[in-house]
């Protein structure tokens, strides 16, 4: 980890990885604490899972785990579901805490992930979480929401 923290050797490891033509291979965006400059939220993506969220836009499934991680932080896997039924990762997002501020971030960032290939989710599913339901709402006011059970 040469002195850098989990998240930081993590990032560093994403941003190197190239696929078998030395193109990105992943999509990565980050939010640093202003003072202390550690990595605060952290959001990848494979750059090939866009393509399967551009074929299978209009549903999405974002579980919100905690502390079930090596990293001992909060974790946002958001998938897509095919005609198939199948699926397939979309970005996961690690975030320094669970408020509406944190998965406004979230949503946010993975809003502008979909708007580079024009999509925008019609139905998400999500954990009774009613911080990133919220957040769900102001940034993605005409999806509709549902709760897995």
């Amino acid at each position: 980890m040469k002195g850098r923290t989990r998240i930081a050797a993590l990032l560093h490891e994403l941003e190197d990885a190239k696929d078998d033509k030395g193109e990105e291979k992943w999509n990565t965006t980050r939010r640093r604490n202003p003072i202390t400059k550690e990595i605060t939220r952290l959001l990848f993506s494979l750059v090939d899972s866009l393509r399967l969220w551009q074929r299978y836009p209009n549903v999405l499934h974002i579980d919100a785990t905690y502390k079930v991680n090596r990293y001992n932080v909060p974790l946002l896997s958001i998938v897509g579901t095919t005609r198939l039924n199948t699926t397939f990762y979309i970005a996961n997002i690690f975030l320094a805490g669970k408020e509406k501020e944190d998965y406004i971030w979230a949503m946010t960032q993975l809003r502008r992930l979909g708007l580079t290939i024009h999509q925008i989710p019609k139905v998400i599913f999500i954990n009774k979480e009613d911080a990133l339901a919220a957040a769900i709402k102001e940034v993605f006011p005409k999806a509709r929401q549902f709760y897995c059970i």
